[in-house]
């Protein structure tokens, strides 16, 4: 068992499915992903979770930690998303040694590739997102 990144839009959008994205893979390469990303003066991907008051209940009923204030989750816009998500890929496509593992290298940028498509869609339609954490 691990911990994954999943992408959650603000609304629905027609033929847009955020589950196709491996967030578990990006997820066990955060560490990486978000030295690249600060690397190149960008937040990184962590910086986007952000839970709903729901998510965060049930995440401190399930970790046994008392209920925590969240105001309700934060949104961010796909477009700053989409800036970070396809600088680290375009960074690994250039320095895939980044990643120790070269298949993973490739399942971490097919991960990217999914999510830039996802943050594209929502930001045509002009929507927010966040990433949530399944675990």
């Amino acid at each position: 068992m691990g911990l994954g990144f999943v992408i959650v839009l603000e609304r629905e959008i027609d033929g847009v499915d955020p589950r196709g994205v491996d967030g578990k893979t990006l997820a066990d390469h955060r560490h990486t992903l978000e030295a690249v990303a600060h690397e190149m003066d960008l937040p990184g991907l962590g910086e986007f979770v952000a839970f709903s008051e729901t998510e965060a209940e049930a995440l401190a009923e399930d970790m046994k930690f008392d209920n925590p204030t969240t105001g309700g989750g934060r949104w961010f816009a796909c477009s700053k998303g989409l800036e970070v998500v396809s600088a680290i890929h375009a960074y690994l496509g250039d320095n895939p040694d980044e990643i120790d593992d070269l298949d993973d290298s490739a399942s971490v940028r097919n991960g990217l590739n999914a999510m830039r498509v996802i943050l594209e869609a929502g930001a045509a339609a002009e929507t927010r997102f966040r990433l949530s954490i399944d675990y």
